[in-house]
């Protein structure tokens, strides 16, 4: 769906029928718009094949993992009546379509998104999940920094085994992890907080992102 399209049946069939008003639509990502270390949205991702589909994933991306885009790694599917995963956008019944998707925007952000809104949430949802993928990991372990937890230089420290152990560091992605976790292992060693190197970060992303 082209990003014109998108803002029309946004602002018109699906906006008036949200019930929060913080929404805020830029290009194809649909955020709450707020102060928080977390980016709460949906992204909408056009089709390959036909652009009159799209696919809805609720995400939570934290900003303190320096990025320069979405990531839907911490997402949900909103699919269909019919539990499909790609909706077809109909111009002629597109008041109702947008009145059942303004319905799901609804239900997942009490039932998803609402949950989890700052970093001491992030880390309590995810922490179980951690050894998914380094993704997960990063995100877990930088979460209980931000987050000023006790265990803080425990999760940094198993981040750092996890990655010799199941990550190649020549990789250019994982050795940028690595640079950073010990920015972050050195100063709570030092039994300061990063928490400014954190805040940061936040903002860089959020610079990065455009939001």
């Amino acid at each position: 769906m082209k990003s014109n399209i998108l803002k029309t049946f946004f602002i018109k069939n699906i906006k008036p029928f949200l019930e929060n008003e913080d929404w805020v639509l830029r290009n194809h990502i649909l955020y709450l718009k707020d102060n928080s270390e977390l980016l709460r949205g949906i992204c909408f991702n056009s089709s390959a094949f036909s652009s009159d589909q799209f696919e809805m994933v609720a995400f939570i991306q934290p900003l303190y993992i320096p990025c320069n885009y979405i990531f839907l790694t911490f997402g949900k599917t909103i699919k269909t009546s019919k539990n499909q995963q790609w909706w077809i956008y109909n111009d002629i019944g597109r008041e109702q379509q947008g009145k059942e998707i303004a319905f799901l925007l609804n239900k997942i952000e009490k039932e998803f998104l609402s949950t989890i809104q700052d970093a001491s949430s992030f880390y309590s949802h995810y922490k179980k999940h951690k050894n998914v993928s380094l993704a997960h990991f990063e995100s877990v372990a930088y979460s209980a920094c931000f987050a000023n937890m006790s265990n803080s230089i425990n999760e940094i420290v198993d981040l750092k085994k996890y990655i010799s152990k199941k990550e190649d560091i020549e990789k250019p992605y994982v050795n940028e992890i690595v640079n950073r976790t010990n920015k972050i292992e050195g100063i709570l060693r030092a039994n300061e907080s990063p928490q400014e190197l954190l805040n940061n970060w936040v903002l860089d992303t959020k610079k990065m992102l455009k939001i």
